[in-house]
Formats: structure tokens, sequence, C-alpha cells
């Protein structure tokens, strides 16, 4: 019986604290000095080349918003190599923080992770 109301007074008293939020939003984007991004490389369907695509860190609207498009024709950019798109996000602004290589079966997806200073 003690065991069962330590219990219910434990879930009670965590329940009822306000102050277990984490930052707001707007607190940590006036702190944070850079911002980052994901460049991924995965293999196109039955090619031995890849598909680029940019994670931002916000939700996508369209089907294609990740795809990195050549401003003047619209069209989605092809690269050479995951080096040839580093390249071109250097440009930029875009720096190399760090790789990595995630495998499924026999696929393997690039995802380099990039970072910019706020302006």
């Amino acid at each position: 019986m003690k065991h069962f109301i330590l219990v219910v007074l434990t879930l009670l008293s965590v329940g009822f604290q306000p102050n277990l939020f984490g930052q707001s939003k707007n607190e940590f984007t006036r702190t944070c000095k850079y911002v980052y991004c994901e460049l991924i490389g995965e293999p196109k369907f039955l090619s031995t080349q890849l598909s680029y695509s940019v994670d931002y860190g916000v939700e996508k609207i369209e089907l294609f918003d990740s795809k990195i498009q050549d401003e003047q024709a619209g069209k989605v950019r092809t690269f050479k190599s995951m080096v040839d798109a580093l390249n071109y996000m250097g440009y930029d602004g875009w720096e190399f923080v760090q790789a990595y290589i995630e495998r499924i079966s026999q696929t393997e997806i690039y995802h380099w992770i990039l970072r910019k200073e706020r302006e």
C-alpha cells in the first residue's frame, strides 16, 4: 500500500509542474550561430547514378521541394558526384561538417552534414 501511494504521489507531482517545457523556438534561433542542412545522395532506380536532395530541417511542401533545382531553368539539377554537389553548395556559403553512409540491404545512401553562418 505504501508503494502504491508513493507511485501515485510521484505521478501527480510530475504532472503539475509547468516549468518542464524546453526552449521555445524563438529563443533557440536567436542564440544559434549556424544553420545546418543535410545533403543526401541516393541511388536512382535501376541506375548507377545518384539522386541528390537537401534537407533543411523544415517541412517539405511539394514532392520535389527537397531536390536541388537550377534557379534559372527551374529544373532539377544533376551532379556528377557527391563532391560536385558539395562544391555547388559551397558556392552558396555552406561548409562541410561531417559525412556518414547508411546501408539498407545492398543500397548505400550518403549523408553529408553542412553548415552556414547565420546572417
